[in-house]
């Protein structure tokens, strides 16, 4: 039959796929404390969709954050658990963004060079146009090794920041989708969704900084990077956030952005474009 694969042919191709699989990082510093207004719900939804990209449990190197161990670590601990993953690190003390980066950058150091990984904060959930190993395998065979993306944000619809719901989808929770952060906060939404292990991001996670190996190879796509910060949580978090970031200015140079978000706030909804 024309087209055919041999049992030969078949068996070094899962053989390929899982040699890409097991070379696949996700690193990410998730904050769990209630202090910090954590969003239980959607660790349910972080953890399906990047199972479901083809990525092992064994290559989440997960970080647990909050300013003391107690019962939100245990929860998280005993959540991550139940899908066979463990915990990389812990980071014990108050938030400080700087350091959720360091950290992640510390685990990257435990990796091979020519390992790849997505690094992503804990909102964001990336797009990728097919399973990880099989797009991974069409990158390498092309000689890439970045790929490059953008930040869409989802808003629940009327632009309500809306509780997160563990069992209905994620999607259908927040199918509106905009570009916020670009033309109203005025952040940055350039996003490195995947790349080789020797090449150096920077602080966001938002440019190629450096490389230990070869320069940065750019793969033509565009992926969407799915931003679900805008929820019930948003508006404690930005006013613990504005007040950090205004006490140390130079600290922060994006200092101005809880404010700018804040002042679209209204009666639980953000107020943008009409809205």
């Amino acid at each position: 039959m024309p087209g055919k694969l041999s049992p030969t042919e078949t068996n070094s191709r899962a053989s390929a796929s899982f040699d890409v699989a097991r070379r696949i990082k996700l690193v990410c510093c998730i904050g769990v404390s209630r202090e910090e207004h954590f969003a239980r719900p959607f660790l349910r939804h972080f953890i399906h969709h990047y199972l479901g990209l083809g990525i092992r449990p064994e290559d989440f190197l997960i970080t647990l954050h909050a300013p003391q161990r107690g019962e939100d670590i245990a929860w998280a601990e005993d959540y991550l658990a139940r899908y066979a993953i463990g915990i990389a690190s812990y980071l014990i003390k108050e938030y400080d963004c700087h350091d959720f980066y360091e950290r992640d950058f510390q685990l990257m150091t435990t990796c091979a060079d020519d390992d790849w990984i997505v690094l992503v904060d804990f909102d964001e959930l990336v797009e990728f146009p097919e399973s990880l190993p099989h797009f991974v395998e069409k990158l390498e065979a092309a000689d890439f090794n970045v790929v490059g993306g953008h930040f869409v944000d989802r808003f629940a619809e009327h632009y309500h920041l809306a509780e997160i719901k563990e069992g209905p989808s994620i999607w259908d929770q927040f199918p509106i989708q905009t570009e916020f952060t670009k033309d109203v906060v005025g952040g940055f939404t350039c996003k490195i969704c995947l790349f080789r292990n020797y090449l150096q991001v920077n602080l966001g996670h938002h440019a190629v900084v450096g490389t230990r190996g070869p320069k940065s190879r750019f793969s033509h796509h565009n992926l969407k990077v799915h931003h679900f910060k805008w929820d019930s949580t948003l508006t404690p978090k930005l006013l613990k956030r504005r007040a950090q970031f205004e006490a140390d200015p130079k600290r922060y140079h994006w200092h101005a952005e809880p404010g700018r978000i804040l002042e679209r706030i209204n009666d639980g909804r953000i107020e943008f474009r009409g809205t």
